[in-house]
């Protein structure tokens, strides 16, 4: 990308207008046209061309010069007139190019392009510039590979969108290439978007959603080698849907192809194209809906090639188109323009050029409805050595005219149908964020103006006159010096000078405007008709301070008419009414000024008025804060400071009122009263106060107490209130409690000693000091008298019964609690005559507590005896054995008089130690012993052994012989044992036959006495049971 030169045309078309009081010099139709080159050294015509808020243009592209690099960016600015405002080269070591650039919400600019400042190759880069072109800010994105960027808007949110493309990332060669960054540049998210081919991300807007819509080029998707491409996204770069429109050739290529959100809300989107139109290649503009449906289609050009560099959509919802062509014009390329209407048709088509070529690269609507358009140009003599190629800037009016080099050109229309497709997209992310410190530079390229044409009148200017003084402003357009005529002698040089005229009279004031660098002048002479005649004028009404000032409009209209007031009130407010109200807030002297603007040509007039606001009375009082029923005094402070108060009127806010200078006066309950002072001044200006006036309210002193009983502490409470408005509260009490005994405690105790009615009264002080009494009665309630009687018992006999005795006088017990000293807890309720028993003997201190109705108590205790019962015990002297068995019973008692013995066989005795033969029982037998022995005091217990004494029955031992009598001969005897009785085992057997042989143990047995011998022997059988009982 390399060079350009510099050469300039314009045109003005002036209309003219006179009035007697001022002259009006306007034009309803006014375009200013010029061609124009300008050359540095390698310097690429411009790539993108805005116009701005100021009616100029704003231009970048790529220069290889005297920046800081091989390439460098540049951005010039123009005025409207193509005269050079500043311009800027900015730059690394290495390459840097501008792509685009937009005017940002601040008055600066945004600019992105293509930097080898970054990561790898060539990186996308984005630069923030201020209105006089210094860098904010200069940001590189990228990766290893290759990163452009084609197109930036500013978004809503205050940052940035950029769409380029991309081999650093994505899914094949080139990929669409989509960065967002908020307002300082900083990376918010990145995406890239294609296929295995390539793809070209030329366009990028914001939707009215918040979201994106991006217009390229792919060669992955569509119907031919290259189609043209939609993507719509959301805010956050994800793919809502794409679609690609094409035939079977070509329709753009990399930077070919730009795109735009129409005014109807739907897009469009151009380029060139091979499938369609009547040549090699031509424009392709198509129409789409929100949704990329195809709402028409249309080629424009010749029959050689046209190649699309532009879109731009016009005032009138049409369109105009910019890029090159072969197919019309002077030479090899010159710039092709087409317009057409909304729907695609054509209106006109315009080439401009040489016989060399020249490339269009960008174009834009102006403000005055022309065109300008940038590129670069071969035709027109280069202005620096080795470099063909110049800048080539060119403004036309609305229909493409300017003064020279331009031709009609026969574009060919087309309707086509382009084939749509809607592919699968590949969606990636990736950026390296690089932060670059650009070298700036300011230059000045040289630069000369083609067809220097100046055929129609430029000259304009207006004039106001104030009386004699005419102030003249030019309006000529493109004039660089001027030279005035007053026609009273005197002249001036100045744009926009100030003569005053010594007296009345009509005088011709001439101007002649010229443009220095173009060689043109024009020449206008407009009569003057002056006099000393004031045009503005008012009146006013003299007011006290506080009233409304009324002021009246009386301004001269014979010399136009008066389309705007301005007010200044001399207290730093303003009006812009034609006849205000004002209300002073200070009493003093004003200067009023009154300034009117004519509708011609905005002249304007200014009188003076000094008028008087007369202060009021400085009305204030003071008074005091007192209770309810209590004088306060007020005391009247006001004040004048001009004349004297001769009259006073006061309201108390209670239904009275005084004409006193200070009165006094008695409010009959507390509250806040709002009283009014009003003070009227001898030149009649009133004024009044109003303040709250605090009256206490007395305190309502009320008190409760609890009738108690007799000798109980009695409780008072205070329950006096004081109103909460003024948050006063009782603060001191006294109570008198009739009894010669006093408390200051807010809820005291007192103690009664003597049984009457009292009268007790409370006084209570508030924190204000307002003080409240009450009297009330009180009285007692009458104390029962306990008493009660007991039955003197046997332990564990039937129990003790109590019986109440206890009076009361009037109320009579209700309830009765008793307490019967045995450690048990207490019996308590409506029984006044309860039974106990108690577990031990002894003597308890009983104590019984009744209660009336009231709750009054009494207590009385007494000594209730239960006797011990006798403490029995006794042993005998043996307890068991065999009958008969004597047995004697040892009586080892206490607390004992006399005694009941049940010896168990039927025998009783009343002995203390009686004795006892057991006779022989019936089998073995056992017996138990009762003793039952009586108190002293006649309490009687029992104590039983059982089975204490056990009797043992005894054997009886009898036996037979066989024979009785033994011989010598036969000296055997059979003893059979016979025995009876209690043979409980083990029994034993003793024979003893009396012969002096051995003893014999067994039941029976055969004996043998000695046969040496004869006689008589005793035989003794001896019997003895288990109990050893013989």
């Amino acid at each position: 990308m390399k060079g350009i030169g510099n050469l300039v045309f314009w045109k003005i078309h002036v209309l003219f207008l006179i009035s007697t009081f001022s002259f009006f010099a306007d034009s309803s139709f006014s375009q200013i046209t010029f061609q124009q080159t300008f050359q540095a050294p390698y310097m690429n015509g411009g790539t993108y061309v805005e116009v701005t808020s100021d009616g100029g243009f704003i231009v970048t592209g790529q220069h290889q010069s005297s920046g800081a690099g091989s390439c460098d960016i540049y951005v010039f600015k123009r005025d409207a007139c193509g005269s050079t405002v500043w311009f800027n080269t900015y730059g690394g070591g290495n390459e840097d190019g501008g792509m685009c650039i937009r005017e940002t919400s601040d008055g600066g600019f945004i600019v992105t392009g293509l930097s080898q400042q970054g990561s790898g190759g060539y990186d996308m880069c984005l630069m923030k510039l201020d209105i006089n072109g210094n860098v904010s800010w200069f940001q590189d994105f990228g990766g290893p590979g290759d990163d452009r960027g084609i197109q930036v808007q500013e978004t809503a949110d205050g940052g940035y969108i950029v769409s380029g493309h991309t081999t650093s990332f994505g899914a094949g060669g080139w990929d669409a290439y989509l960065i967002k960054t908020d307002i300082a540049g900083n990376l918010q998210w990145s995406k890239t978007y294609g296929g295995g081919g390539n793809d070209y991300g030329n366009y990028v807007e914001q939707t009215a959603d918040g979201g994106y819509i991006i217009m390229g080029t792919t060669s992955s998707f569509g119907s031919g080698s290259w189609d043209l491409w939609m993507i719509r996204i959301n805010s956050q770069g994800n793919v809502i849907w794409n679609k690609t429109f094409g035939g079977g050739g070509a329709e753009g290529e990399s930077w070919h192809t730009k795109g735009l959100i129409t005014s109807d809300g739907n897009y469009a989107i151009a380029s060139y194209t091979t499938s369609f139109g009547a040549g090699s290649n031509d424009f392709l503009l198509i129409k789409t809906d929100t949704s990329g449906n195809v709402l028409w289609s249309r080629t424009y050009g010749g029959v050689a090639d046209d190649n699309f560099r532009f879109l731009s959509e016009t005032s009138d919802q049409g369109f105009i188109l910019t890029g090159y062509s072969t197919s019309f014009g002077f030479g090899g390329n010159d710039y092709y323009l087409v317009k057409t209407n909304s729907m695609g048709d054509i209106e006109w088509s315009r080439v401009y050029g040489g016989a060399g070529a020249e490339k269009a690269m960008g174009v834009q609507q102006a403000d005055d409805g022309g065109y300008v358009l940038c590129g670069n140009s071969s035709s027109f003599a280069p202005l620096g050595p080795g470099d063909p190629y110049d800048a080539y800037f060119v403004k036309t009016d609305s229909l493409g005219i300017v003064g020279c080099n331009v031709d009609t050109a026969a574009t060919i229309m087309d309707t086509v149908m382009p084939s749509v497709t809607s592919p699968s997209i590949i969606e990636l992310s990736g950026a390296t964020v690089v932060n670059v410190t650009a070298v700036v530079l300011s230059y000045t390229p040289l630069s000369q103006g083609l067809c220097l044409d100046c055929d129609v009148s430029f000259a304009k200017f207006n004039y106001c006159d104030n009386g004699l003084t005419v102030s003249f402003i030019d309006s000529s357009l493109c004039a660089t010096s001027w030279n005035w005529d007053f026609g009273d002698g005197f002249t001036d040089t100045i744009a926009n000078p100030v003569h005053t005229y010594s007296v009345p009279g009509t005088y011709s004031a001439q101007l002649v405007a010229e443009n220095v660098s173009y060689g043109c002048d024009d020449t206008l002479i407009i009569p003057l008709t002056l006099d000393t005649a004031q045009v503005a004028k008012f009146s006013s009404t003299t007011v006290c301070i506080n009233d409304s000032t009324y002021f009246t409009d009386l301004s001269d209209t014979t010399k136009g008419n008066i389309i705007a007031w301005w007010w200044d009130f001399g207290d730093g407010n303003t009006s812009v009414l034609q006849n205000p109200v004002h209300l002073y807030g200070m009493p003093g002297t004003y200067s009023v000024k009154l300034a009117i603007t004519l509708e011609q040509n905005n002249c304007t007039d200014t009188a003076f008025r000094t008028i008087i606001v007369t202060p009021l009375p400085l009305v204030e009082f003071s008074s005091y804060i007192v209770c309810a029923k209590i004088v306060n005094q007020f005391t009247n402070n006001s004040t004048i400071n001009y004349g004297t108060i001769n009259s006073w009127y006061w309201d108390f806010g209670d239904g009275f009122s005084s004409t006193a200078i200070s009165p006094a006066h008695v409010y009959d309950t507390g509250g806040t009263y709002l009283v009014t002072l009003i003070a009227t001044s001898d030149n009649g200006c009133v004024d009044s106060i109003s303040n709250n006036v605090i009256i206490n309210f007395l305190p309502t002193p009320n008190f409760d107490f609890d009738t108690v009983c007799f000798l109980d502490t009695m409780p008072f409470y205070d329950l006096s209130m004081v109103p909460s408005v003024f948050y006063d509260s009782v603060s001191t009490w006294l109570w008198d409690f009739g009894d010669g005994f006093s408390s200051t405690d807010q809820n005291p105790n007192h103690y009664y000693k003597t049984q009457t009615n009292f009268n007790v009264t409370l006084s209570i002080v508030t924190d204000s000091g307002c003080l409240g009494t009450i009297t009330k009665p009180i009285g007692f309630f009458n104390l029962p008298t306990a008493e009660f009687s007991s039955t003197r018992v046997c332990l564990n006999e039937p129990p003790t019964v109590f019986t109440d005795l206890s009076i009361g006088t009037p109320d009579a017990p209700v309830n009765w609690e008793w307490n019967f000293g045995d450690g048990s807890l207490p019996l308590s309720g409506q029984n006044p005559n309860p039974s106990y028993v108690y577990g031990n003997d002894g003597l308890y201190n009983v104590e019984l507590i009744v209660t009336t109705i009231n709750g009054c108590k009494d207590t009385v205790y007494d000594i209730v005896q239960v006797d011990s019962l006798p403490i029995i015990d006794f042993m005998a002297d043996t307890l068991s054995g065999c009958a008969p068995l004597e047995v004697t019973f040892t009586n080892n008692s206490s607390n004992d008089d006399s005694y009941q013995w049940d010896l168990g066989d039927g025998t009783n005795s009343t002995l203390e130690n009686p004795v006892h033969l057991y006779t022989e029982p019936v089998g073995n037998t056992t017996y138990d012993i009762q003793l039952i022995v009586a108190s002293p005091d006649g309490c009687v217990d029992t104590a039983t052994y059982l089975n204490y004494i056990n009797i043992w029955p005894n054997p009886i031992a009898d036996f037979t012989m066989n024979p009785e009598k033994a011989t010598i001969l036969f000296p055997y005897i059979t003893f059979e044992n016979k025995s009876i009785g209690d043979l409980t085992p083990p029994v034993t057997y003793t024979w003893n036959f009396g012969d002096e042989s051995p003893e014999f143990i067994g039941l029976d047995t055969l004996h043998a006495y000695s046969n040496t011998d004869t006689g008589t022997y005793t035989i003794r059988l001896i019997v003895e049971n288990g109990y050893q009982c013989r």
